[in-house]
C-alpha cells in the first residue's frame, strides 16, 4: 500500500508470479470496495527473475479504510482486532493470504512454514492457529551475512495439525496446493 498525501498517491497493490493470487487478490478488492483495480503483466527484463502479474486498486478511501483497521507493513504489521475477533471463516482467510504470500511447504521434512521479520506478528498469527487447533513452533534463524533483519519462522508439522491446515486453510496458489496435496497425500492424512 501507498499512501502519500503529499505526492496524492494512495493504492492498494500486489505483485507476484501467481496469476490466480492477484487474480483473488484484485476480486476481494472489488467485492469489497466496489471499484475496479488495474490488471497489468509485466515480463521481466532479467533472466533470474519471473514476470509479474500486477494488480492495483487507487482510492484514497481505500487506504483510509485499510488503515484505520491496523498495520500491514512488513516490519510492523499486526492481526487486528476484527480478524482476530472474526469467526473461523475469515480467521481461516487471513491465514490462507498470509500463507499463500510468505509460506513454504518442505515435503521431504512434512513441514509447512512462514517466515517473517514481525515476531509480534507471527505470534499473533499463531495465535490464530491456537483457536482453529493448529499446533505450531516459533524459532529464530540464524543468518550472519551482514546488514540483514533478524527473521523467524513460524512451523506447522505434527501430523494432526497439517491435516487441519489442509482441511481448514490450503492455499490459494495453485503450485503451493500441489505440493500441499503431493507432500501429504489422503492416505498419510488420516488421523
Amino acid at each position: 500500500m501507498d499512501f502519500n498525501d503529499k505526492r496524492r498517491t494512495h493504492y492498494i497493490g500486489l505483485s507476484a508470479t501467481d496469476k490466480e493470487f492477484v487474480e483473488k487478490f484484485k476480486n476481494s478488492l472489488h467485492d469489497f470496495f466496489n471499484i475496479s483495480p488495474s490488471n497489468e503483466f509485466r515480463r521481466s527484463k532479467h533472466l533470474k527473475w519471473h514476470d509479474q502479474y500486477i494488480t492495483r486498486l487507487c482510492s484514497k478511501d481505500a487506504c483510509n479504510f485499510i488503515n484505520f483497521i491496523g498495520q500491514f507493513k512488513k516490519e510492523n504489521w499486526r492481526v487486528s482486532d476484527i480478524i482476530k475477533n472474526s469467526e473461523d471463516s475469515i480467521k481461516c482467510s487471513f491465514i490462507k493470504g498470509f500463507f499463500d504470500s510468505e509460506g513454504e511447504i518442505d515435503k521431504k521434512i512434512w513441514r509447512i512454514g512462514a517466515t517473517s521479520m514481525n515476531l509480534v506478528g507471527l505470534k499473533e498469527l499463531g495465535q490464530l492457529l491456537d483457536s482453529l487447533e493448529i499446533r505450531y513452533t516459533i524459532t529464530k534463524i540464524k543468518d550472519n551475512r551482514p546488514n540483514t533483519h533478524q527473521k523467524y519462522r513460524l512451523r506447522i508439522q505434527d501430523k494432526y495439525s497439517i491435516i487441519l491446515f489442509k482441511k481448514l486453510i490450503g492455499f490459494t496458489i495453485i503450485r503451493k496446493q500441489k505440493v500441499l496435496y503431493g507432500a501429504f497425500p489422503r492416505d498419510r492424512l488420516t488421523p
